[in-house]
This record gives C-alpha cells, structure tokens and sequence, in this order.
C-alpha cells in the first residue's frame, strides 16, 4: 500500500507570509512601551523565571512583588501568559522585553493560523485566506491589544480561540485519536489564557460544537480540558473572597463577568471575519484565474486599509523594568486598574509600609530576631526573646502560609496593613513560614489529576477510537 502523500498548503504559507506586516512592530522597535500593561507582563515572566530556578514548577504566589511582601496575582490570572514567557526566559537566557515580544508575535501568528485553518473547513481555502487576514488585521489584534494597551493575555486568548475552534472541527471529522489530544490541549490552552474572554469564548465554542457532525464527542473533549485546568480555576474563584480590591482608578476588575465588553469583542470578531471571507463563496461559479483575481482583490484590500496602521512606528519603552530587583522594589505588581490586598486588611496600601530595601534582615525591625534564610516561598528566622512577642513577619497574610515555632505547627493573625503575624513565646529559638497549599487548592489539583487520568484512557483506550 502507498504512503499517502502530503501536499503543501500554499495558502498556509500565504498567510504565514501575510502576517509579516502585523509583526512589523514588534521585529522592527527594540524594548516594549512603559506606558501599557507591558511592564506588568515583563515583572510576572521575571518572576516565574526566578521560581523556576528555585525549582517550583507552579506558584500561586509572586513572593517578590509589593517590593517583596508577596502577592497572590498569579491565583487569580490565567498562567500561561506568565508562564510562557517566564519558561523562555529560563531555558534561553534573553531578557524579558525579548521574551514578551516573541509571544507577542506568536499570538498574533495564531491567530491568523488558527482563523484560516477553521475557516478552511467550513467554507474552504480561499475563504479561509481573507478570514485570516479579517481577523489578524482587526483593529483590537493589530494595534489596540498589542500596542495600544500591550494585553498579551488577552491577544493571546484571542490567538488561541480560532485554533481551538479548528482543533475542534478537526476532532470532529477524524477518528484519530491525535487529533482528540490536540482538540484538549489547545482548548485548556486557550483557558489558561485569560479568563476574562471565557463567556465569549465558550458561546462561541458551543455554536462550533452543535454545528459539528459529532457534538456529543466534542463535548466530552471540552469538559476533559475543563478539568485539566481546575487546578488554576477552582482555588480561584473558591478564595475570591479572601482578598480585596484595591482599585487604583475607576475602573478595571479581576474576575470575568457578564459585561458587553467582555463577550462581545470575540463574537463580533469571530463572525466579522467568518462573514466577509464568506462572500468569495458567490465567485466558486467563476474560471480559476478569476476566484483567484477574486482573493488577490480582497486580501489586497484588506492589507491597503491595514498597512498604514501596521506599519507607522512604535517608539519603544526604555523604563520598562528588565531586572527582577527593579521590579521588587517598584509596584509593577499592581494590574492596570488597581492592587489586592488580604481581606482582612483595614488600612490598605501596601506603598505605606515601609521595609528597608525590601525588608530582609530581620522582622521589621524587631530586636532579638536574625534572619536566616529567605526563599521565594519560605523564610527561616532564629530567635532569642526575653519575653512574648507579636512577631510580623515581612510577608502578606495570604492564604497558604503556615508558620512553625520549634517544629510545632502555630496560627497566625494579620495585622491591620494585612501582613501575617504570630505570637512567639520567650522560649522560641526557630521559627520557619512557608507557604504551601489549601484544601480547595488540593480539590482543583484532584480534579486536574481526574481530567488527565480521562485523557490517558481515551489516549491508550483502542475502544476510544
């Protein structure tokens, strides 16, 4: 029996070739601008950077943010953003403005590969050449996402939801059991994403699951990626309540919710660049020569209102930090529309606490009291007390610290500015904090676990195929 035999898709290679002027910006303009969320993303791909040195694969915690305090950012963004470029970082060793400029790039390619490719399968090659180039060349993925407001998280959830839509239909119509992987995995990617485009998002994979010839399957393969990343959702939305919300404006929010703003961008671009490449479904009746003068006119069009935009110059940011003491000691911790701060805090603001540069020799001051050894997740202190004291620890009071006094497990308490205190009796001679895990933290990795073990059986199962 012959090999079948691959076929290059040229139009794939066109529109990979098309995407040059979107990158234009990025490949062209050294450093990335100060004044948009850029800064923030470089600070978490530093620190995640840092934390992967130290060895922990997964931390809801940036121990070095709020110059040094902690915050609990990485509990409730989405990892991958973070986690990409932080793991770019680590196993080539470029600076974090380049890393986040690379996937930056790489959102915008998905987005278009991803388009074309769903696009293809519903209405064919040509049509999904100029979807591609609707989609990329949009205002919010061409300069408002990337530029403008330098969302990487959110262009990236936008990159990744047409893939998950081809990876679907591509599920949908083979009995392969790859393709049922790939059809998982990029669906949990494009979760792990940013969750603020979720309800959009999810309308929309429901519209391509019940237009597809295998609904039920295609749902058995979204609630496996579902479950893949409870380990990140459910301690989310479970510990919501044990921080509050700082705002620095009027505006900005942490969570998802039913907003316009929030659901409609997806639906609007999605069905935009599905509907303006369906109109070269009506020239299908024309020679070849005039289908293809057909595409050349329409994606010429298409790049004609687009280039101006794309390629006008970008200048770069040269105060973004690209250090991770530049970020312990700046406030690069905060989103663009405020901080948190524990619960429990009643004088809020973490800028009125001041630590020395940031606080590491001793417990804020507090005599008798040396500071041993301090890891991202963990600090050691030896103590020598002539009577019981309050010790406050140079730590924020977030969920998951424990605190151990000579080998025994004690309570702590938070102070009003929210940090984590404990009583210390005199005959204290070591005191540990590390932080560790929560039983909703340890429900959402079983439910992890769960998802995987579903995707291993179907993976090595042959009655799944």
């Amino acid at each position: 029996m012959q090999p079948r035999r691959r076929e290059i898709d040229w139009r794939l290679l066109l529109v990979a070739v098309l995407c040059i002027p979107a990158l234009w910006g990025f490949l062209t303009t050294p450093g990335l601008p100060a004044d948009n969320d850029s800064p923030l993303y470089i600070a978490r791909a530093l620190q995640t950077a840092d934390l992967l040195r130290s060895g922990t694969l997964y931390s809801r915690l940036a121990p070095e943010f709020y110059r040094g305090l902690g915050s609990p950012l990485f509990s409730y963004l989405a990892p991958l953003p973070h986690a990409l470029s932080g793991l770019h970082i680590l196993v080539t060793d470029v600076s974090a403005t380049d890393s986040i400029r690379l996937v930056f790039c790489a959102a915008l390619l998905l987005a278009a590969l991803g388009m074309y490719g769903f696009a293809r399968g519903r209405l064919g090659a040509d049509c999904g050449v100029l979807a591609a180039l609707l989609y990329l060349y949009s205002a919010p993925l061409l300069d408002d996402l990337p530029h403008r407001l330098g969302d990487l998280a959110a262009l990236l959830s936008f990159g990744l939801l047409p893939c998950a839509a081809w990876a679907l239909d591509r599920a949908a119509g083979a009995a392969r059991r790859r393709d049922h992987t790939l059809a998982v995995l990029i669906v949990a990617a494009w979760l792990l994403a940013d969750m603020r485009y979720w309800l959009g998002g999810l309308a929309l994979l429901c519209i391509v699951i019940s237009t597809s010839k295998r609904p039920r399957l295609l749902t058995l393969l979204c609630v496996q990626s579902v479950l893949l990343c409870a380990f990140f959702w459910l301690p989310a939305f479970v510990e919501r309540s044990l921080v509050q919300w700082v705002p620095a404006t009027l505006e900005g929010t942490l969570f998802p919710s039913f907003a316009p703003d929030r659901v409609l961008p997806v639906i609007v671009l999605f069905g935009a660049a599905l509907a303006g490449s369906a109109v070269l479904i009506r020239v299908r009746k024309f020679s070849q020569n005039q289908q293809r003068a057909a595409l050349a006119f329409a994606c010429g069009l298409v790049l004609l209102i687009a280039l101006p935009t794309a390629l006008r110059p970008h200048s770069p940011g040269p105060n973004a930090p690209d250090t991770l003491d530049e970020t312990r000691l700046g406030t690069y911790a905060t989103l663009r529309g405020g901080y948190l701060l524990p619960a429990s805090a009643t004088e809020p603001g973490f800028l009125n606490i001041q630590p020395s540069q940031p606080a590491r020799a001793s417990a804020f001051g507090q005599f008798g009291v040396t500071l041993v050894e301090r890891e991202p997740l963990s600090s050691h202190y030896t103590v020598n007390l002539g009577s019981a004291q309050v010790f406050r620890f140079d730590r924020y009071a977030w969920p998951g610290w424990s605190i151990t006094i000579d080998g025994e497990s004690h309570e702590g308490s938070t102070d009003t500015h929210g940090l984590l205190t404990c009583e210390v009796p005199p005959t204290a001679r070591e005191v540990v904090i590390s932080y560790g895990t929560t039983p909703d933290r340890v429900l959402g990795w079983l439910l992890s676990l769960l998802g995987a073990g579903l995707f291993l059986v179907r993976r090595i199962s042959p009655a799944a195929a």
